[in-house]
C-alpha cells in the first residue's frame, strides 16, 4: 500500500489522489519527487509525469494492488 506521494503540487496517499487533483485543478504536469511506502522510498518513480502516465498508473492491471 502506498503511504506518501511527495510532488510539486503536494504530498497525497495514492496516485488516485493525485490524479483526482490534477483532473480538479487542472494540471497537465507532475513531478513525483518521492514515493514511500511501508518503510521503503521508490526512487524508479520519481520524475516527470503527464495526467495521461498519471491515468495509465492507475489503470494497468496489478500496479496498484494493495494485497
Amino acid at each position: 500500500m502506498l503511504l506518501e506521494i511527495r510532488t510539486n503540487l503536494g504530498t497525497f496517499g495514492d496516485f488516485r489522489d493525485l490524479e483526482t487533483c490534477m483532473r480538479v485543478e487542472g494540471h497537465t504536469e507532475v513531478v513525483i519527487c518521492h514515493v514511500k511506502a511501508l518503510m521503503t522510498t521508490w526512487g524508479c518513480l520519481t520524475g516527470k509525469y503527464t495526467y495521461n502516465e498519471i491515468k495509465q498508473i492507475i489503470n494497468t492491471e496489478g500496479v496498484l494492488e494493495y494485497v
